[in-house]
């Protein structure tokens, strides 16, 4: 299935081409396959081994001693200028772990290509393979993957590139710097770091878990909206390795327990468990979702580092810092205000907001609109005119049902009066049901029906079966839509035609029935155990 225009009603697709390449039907065959697939090729066991033991060096706090190059030039044979490594039996434990896991996988890949060559399954990687290499060639598209839902979108690299320089032309939000400033403030946090150690405000392990070594720029990418007009880039910035990343999730841990919000919630479990303790709003009433436009980017920063503070030093003295007041503000200003990050070689500051993909992301705008419900909800629950009844949300999408004859304009005319960041748009019930948190909601009698939501986005791919990954992974990716179709259809007929949905997929991706089966069966039987 290929997508060429933005037009096309056609849903389920699985490549959009927004490029003005001609793809061959060869290489749509193998862009169907996904981002996740991996070709079964030779194994480069120097490579793997490597890698493995890079994971064990970073993993098991092993110290090295430094190695006297020089003597060991003057007595090559002399065992005690190596390197040495002193393990302790925990360590030696992950060590031999890591070697039977390595071992594993090397007889497991082969097999699978062994099995793959002599049944002949698609096997016809080297053309494929240059296929992919022509591709990456070319240098007027990107390829990448779609906002929301699994597939492969190919979009025109000047077009790309343009529409984000789009969005950093907005200088509320952004400011284009003259040069890198990564050395220097990579430099200006470790001096502050070391001057926090000094004083004992650090622990020596908090010390060099923050403290930035050869960092690189943040990057900025987008992922296309393809359900939309125009096809719009959702910007996300790419922090690893930044000088302020573990920063970030440094600051993240103190700051996780006010992120909590009475009208928040966490997942959708929990959001199953509110429906239920909340049916008899079923009757009588209507659903109505309000979503925050571009949350992230319009987060005011400054009332929102006032908000974390006040909080964390006065509100709550339990959960007061260790760190002073001044050198926690210092730190949140550096993982916050001073973010920069690299867009086609040039280098941008976000003056404002927080950008998707940075460590304090998603916990500044849980505090932030914790902070919004508690300053404006309670007004609005008990005053009788306002008509609501109820009121969750989850990041930036909200669920709420008022009463039948609420004016649903009105009330999110009146939301967009409380705070000049914050503006909502609106989605209604559409015949009588509503999504939120890939649960489709539907009123009924004195309590709500919920089964799985697809948007339109959404299509049949998912990891393949001929991919070269372990069988443990396949088997995790039909078991997490099974136990997603248990936990969310609420009567075994929502149910039952959600497995059949399940069924399809698997056989679409190529999976054996029986192995879809005994896995359906297995997680089944989990249920009526518990019953």
């Amino acid at each position: 299935m290929i997508h060429n225009t933005a037009n096309d009603e056609e849903e389920r697709k699985l490549v959009w081409n927004f490029s003005k390449r001609n793809l061959s039907e060869e290489e749509v065959r193998i862009l169907e396959k996904g981002m996740t697939y991996n070709r079964p090729s030779s194994i480069n066991r120097s490579k793997v081994i490597s890698n493995v033991e890079y994971l064990f060096h970073h993993t098991s706090g092993v110290q090295k001693e430094l190695v006297d190059f020089k003597k060991w030039d003057e007595d090559p044979d002399d065992i005690s200028n190596r390197e040495t490594r002193i393990l302790e039996p925990k360590q030696l434990s992950l060590a031999a772990d890591l070697k039977n896991a390595t071992e594993n996988f090397f007889n497991q890949a082969q097999m699978s290509i062994k099995t793959k060559k002599c049944r002949n399954i698609n096997f016809n990687e080297k053309n494929d393979e240059q296929l992919l290499l022509n591709l990456s060639k070319d240098s007027s598209i990107l390829v990448t993957k779609p906002d929301k839902g699994r597939g492969v979108v190919v979009l025109d690299r000047n077009d790309y590139i343009g529409k984000l320089e789009t969005i950093l032309s907005d200088s509320t939000k952004f400011k284009l710097l003259d040069k890198d400033p990564t050395i220097s403030r990579e430099n200006s946090l470790s001096a502050v770091l070391r001057q926090m150690k000094r004083e004992e405000y650090l622990t020596q392990q908090e010390y060099k878990y923050i403290k930035p070594v050869g960092s690189v720029s943040a990057r900025l990418y987008g992922l296309p909206k393809v359900h939309k007009a125009n096809v719009p880039l959702r910007p996300i910035v790419s922090c690893i390795q930044s000088y302020n990343y573990q920063l970030g999730k440094f600051l993240a841990n103190i700051i996780k327990p006010i992120r909590d919000s009475t009208y928040s919630l966490k997942n959708t479990n929990k959001f199953l468990e509110f429906l239920k303790q909340n049916s008899d709003l079923s009757k009588n009433s209507k659903m109505i979702s309000f979503d925050i436009e571009s949350l992230f980017t319009n987060i005011p920063v400054d009332e929102t580092i006032e908000i974390i503070y006040n909080k964390l030093y006065y509100t709550n003295p339990k959960l007061r810092p260790f760190i002073p007041e001044n050198y926690f503000r210092q730190l949140l200003d550096f993982a916050t205000k001073f973010t920069h990050f690299l867009l086609n070689k040039k280098y941008y500051d976000q003056c404002d907001g927080v950008s998707m993909g940075t460590p304090l992301a998603a916990i500044f705008a849980e505090v932030f609109m914790g902070h919004f419900e508690e300053q404006h909800l309670p007004a609005l629950l008990n005053n009788k005119d306002s008509k609501l009844l109820t009121w969750r949300r989850y990041v930036d999408d909200t669920f709420t049902i008022f009463k039948n004859d609420a004016n649903a304009a009105g009330i999110r005319q009146l939301l967009n009066t409380f705070h000049p960041c914050i503006k909502f748009t609106i989605e209604s019930e559409i015949d009588g049901a509503i999504p939120f948190l890939n649960v489709e909601v539907i009123p009924y009698d004195n309590s709500f029906d919920t089964k799985v939501y697809r948007k339109k986005t959404t299509t049949e791919l998912m990891l393949k079966w001929n991919s070269l990954v372990p069988r443990s992974y396949k088997k995790a990716s039909v078991t997490a839509l099974v136990n997603r179709a248990i936990r969310i259809c609420s009567t075994f007929d929502l149910l039952d035609k959600e497995l059949d949905h399940i069924r399809l997929m698997a056989n679409f991706n190529d999976y054996p029935s029986n192995f879809v089966e005994k896995i359906i069966g297995e997680q089944l039987n989990r249920l009526y155990e518990l019953k």
